[in-house]
């Protein structure tokens, strides 16, 4: 579902899963961009400065579950993808997770934390969110759903999010079960 410009109608669904794929700025809508050269190209958007780019990505991510009624929020924190054109030590950009990662726990939102198969060799996957919001899910006690984006993830991969999960503080997965949700220990 996108977030920022339809106009949304109440839906019977088992689930609803929110991501942000795009951002409404100054009446344009604006797609995510995909890549760091797409990121260079959306700045424009923002004046330039990642940093009021991230601020807006972060507000309509926090916003998902008030705006969309959702249960889940997809790819939430999926900077990775725009890594090295942003200080990811910057106070603003760590302002910005922490306080959408807060909003979102709050809400009681389910958080999908996606392994994507890029990582090679044994090393860790890349997974969304990052760490920062990975830890404080973990120190907040927030709830998580472990989801991949493969058909043939090595299991190491998988026992290797199983192991950065436990580092952050995230005991327990959660899975669509039935009209409920399952705990999994990890």
């Amino acid at each position: 579902m996108r977030s920022d410009y339809l106009n949304w109608i109440s839906l019977a669904c088992e689930l609803s899963i929110g991501a942000v794929q795009s951002l409404s700025v100054d009446g344009a809508i604006v797609e995510l961009p995909q890549n760091t050269k797409a990121l260079r190209d959306t700045l424009k958007f923002f004046g330039g400065d990642v940093y009021r780019f991230l601020q807006s990505y972060y507000r309509a991510a926090s916003n998902l579950p008030a705006q969309l009624k959702c249960d889940v929020v997809r790819l939430f924190d999926a900077t990775q993808i725009w890594s090295g054109c942003f200080d990811e030590d910057d106070p603003r950009y760590r302002k910005y997770v922490l306080d959408a990662t807060d909003h979102l726990i709050d809400s009681e939102t389910l958080f999908e934390v996606r392994i994507r198969e890029e990582g090679s060799h044994g090393e860790l996957p890349i997974l969304y969110p990052s760490v920062l919001a990975l830890r404080r899910i973990g120190e907040r006690r927030g709830r998580v759903a472990l989801t991949v984006k493969s058909d043939t993830l090595p299991i190491l991969y998988l026992k290797n999010a199983m192991i950065l999960l436990r580092s952050c503080g995230i005991g327990s997965v959660f899975a669509k079960k039935g009209d409920g949700w399952v705990q999994y220990s990890i």
